[in-house]
């Protein structure tokens, strides 16, 4: 058996998914956080889909190697059309733009009748992510933050049902603010940094455009310094 090895990120996300659950990992690449949850987490069956020939065809080969190939089903689509009505009951999406998960969500949201569990990993926009989410019909079951080569990632897990979240616990993440540790101020006080030099490159003619910026640094270090 090839010895591979999982990076933290793959761990955390599949730490966010039940045991015994029918998943599909849309835009799995190649494929390893599949392979890690048949391995590791009790998945007996899964999708694995990708909008790339060229991922699929290396998450094939990895699937192969371990000698998963019935147990992890690869298929080329787009989005939620990889799936089936009642087909799943868990989304993993890891690695794309916030927006980019939106739209997909949103596009087919008729699928996610029978979806109880979305875990996402948004590469930005985050706010965006868990305010739609809301909207879809899910709530906030748990949050994480890890730093991994240099990178600062929040990975969220939504369940289905219905609460109401301030426009701050929407932002910061209600989880990650109530624990508010070292990487989270870190992750803001570098966001603040950027919104400073963004701040001093805007002309003064954009002066609503500066307003909202400093508005926006302003609320962000308001918590940070708490």
């Amino acid at each position: 058996m090839i010895n591979m090895k999982f990076s933290l990120r793959t761990k955390t996300i599949a730490s966010l998914i039940k045991e015994n659950s029918q998943v599909i990992d849309i835009g799995c690449d190649h494929a390893l956080l599949s392979i890690y949850l048949v391995k590791y987490k009790n998945i007996s069956e899964m999708i694995a889909s990708d909008i790339s020939i060229k991922a699929l065809k290396q998450g094939e080969a990895n699937i192969k190697q371990h000698h998963l190939q019935d147990r992890i089903i690869l298929r080329n689509n787009e989005g939620l059309k990889a799936i089936e009505n009642n087909e799943i009951d868990t989304i993993v999406i890891s690695g794309l733009g916030g927006n980019t998960i939106v739209n997909i969500l949103n596009k087919d949201k008729c699928l996610l009748k029978n979806v109880n569990n979305i875990i996402l990993q948004p590469n930005n926009n985050i706010y965006i992510v868990r305010k739609s989410l809301c909207k879809l019909g899910y709530f906030i079951e748990e949050e994480k933050i890890i730093k991994e080569n240099n990178i600062i990632y929040i990975i969220v897990s939504f369940k289905k049902g219905n609460v109401k979240y301030s426009c701050k616990q929407l932002y910061f993440g209600p989880f990650l603010l109530n624990k508010m540790d070292l990487l989270f101020k870190e992750l803001y006080k570098n966001e603040a940094n950027k919104l400073i030099n963004t701040y001093k490159n805007i002309p003064w003619k954009h002066l609503y455009k500066k307003l909202y910026i400093l508005y926006k640094l302003n609320f962000i270090k308001g918590v940070i310094k708490q």
